[in-house]
């Protein structure tokens, strides 16, 4: 029955990753809980970071860059520890990635703050020059 089980999430996920390519965030969310189910009942840790590695690439299509990276670095580690050298070294890229787009995300949001303190600093009388640049 495992083999069942096993063959049952390998072709949800695919359906999953299919699902992803139309941008519904939450279709796509949803299409991955049935292949993760089978994959914990298995106890298949290989399956199991592909799909997280797929949930990480969609966090990162829409951005959300925290949740990407926590995704991104649990799949490094189920590939690790299912001794799939090459999965594990692709993950390990792909979460350095998705951590490089956190970082510069974190970097914009900072710029954007320290810009709005600054306008707020500007005096009334000179708001008009300050916008017009």
């Amino acid at each position: 029955i495992s083999g069942d089980t096993l063959n049952s999430g390998k072709a949800h996920l695919l359906v999953g990753n299919v699902q992803c390519g139309d941008g519904n965030a939450e279709v796509g969310f949803q299409s991955f809980k049935k292949p993760m189910a089978a994959f914990i009942e298995v106890k298949n840790p290989m399956w199991m970071a592909r799909t997280t590695k797929s949930v990480a690439r969609l966090y990162a299509q829409h951005e959300r860059w925290e949740e990407a990276a926590r995704a991104a670095l649990a799949a490094k580690n189920g590939f690790e520890e299912a001794n799939s050298t090459g999965e594990h070294i692709d993950a390990i890229l792909f979460a350095a990635k998705i951590l490089a787009e956190l970082v510069k995300a974190g970097l914009r949001e900072n710029v954007q703050r320290q810009i709005h303190a600054i306008c707020k600093q500007v005096p009334k009388e000179l708001e008009a020059e300050a916008a017009a640049g």
